[in-house]
């Protein structure tokens, strides 16, 4: 009997440990379609640079085929001072103009979104954007959109930069765009994927109610 219930225990852990893995497991990897730079950050000299109501920081980029854009973001850095939600824009350009504002925001606007990041990694936010080939700017800043924070967009060191693409903008207190460093040191993100990083809370639960239920069948057959 007591090896009956000993057996029986030890399905048990496995059948538990094996859905919480599966729980776990299923996430999402972000497949990027466009980022302006690559590098490994350093934590000693690190620096980054403000994105709020003042400042705008964006990339121009182009696609040669259409294409849908699921996630918006960038790489943020914890710093004293820094909070709140920021926007993510997706604006369409003609050539290598620069985006044009109005008092409701940006003309030609594909899709935009407003989040709060979590720092110290990539972070990505929803957004819903079908894009054909064209010129476009990513513009990441507060001050629209519903966006009130402060954040800070983190800085490759100029020698860690490993990668850069796009024309690197900017948007400033003299209310007018200009262009950034020629080698593009902050990480902006666009990717095709759904930004997931784990199961959301209800399908966790629905698999551990399962995983229940299929306990409950076990013990059913072990006492028949």
């Amino acid at each position: 009997m007591i090896l009956g219930r000993n057996k029986f225990a030890m399905k048990s852990s496995v059948f538990c440990a094996s859905i919480l893995s599966l729980a776990l497991s299923m996430s999402v990897d972000a497949s990027f379609v466009y980022e302006s730079s690559r590098g490994n950050y350093d934590w000693v000299h690190g620096a980054s640079s403000y994105v709020n109501s003042d400042q705008f920081i964006g990339a121009r980029f182009t696609v040669d085929q259409p294409v849908t854009i699921l996630g918006i973001g960038g790489h943020f850095q914890k710093y004293s001072g820094y909070s709140g939600s920021v926007f993510g824009a997706i604006v369409s350009l003609d050539n290598k103009s620069y985006p044009s504002i109005s008092t409701a925001g940006f003309n030609n606007l594909v899709a935009s979104s407003v989040f709060t990041p979590d720092w110290g990694k990539d972070f990505l936010a929803p957004i819903d954007a079908t894009l054909t080939p064209g010129t476009y700017a990513v513009i990441l800043g507060s001050g629209l959109f519903g966006a009130t924070g402060n954040q800070g967009l983190t800085l490759i060191q100029p020698d860690r930069v490993r990668y850069s693409n796009g024309d690197k903008i900017s948007w400033g207190t003299s209310r007018n765009w200009y262009d950034g460093e020629v080698r593009i040191r902050h990480r902006i993100l666009l990717s095709d994927s759904a930004p997931v990083s784990a199961v959301p809370v209800p399908a966790t639960a629905w698999l551990l109610i399962s995983g229940l239920i299929g306990l409950a069948g076990v013990a059913r057959q072990q006492r028949n």
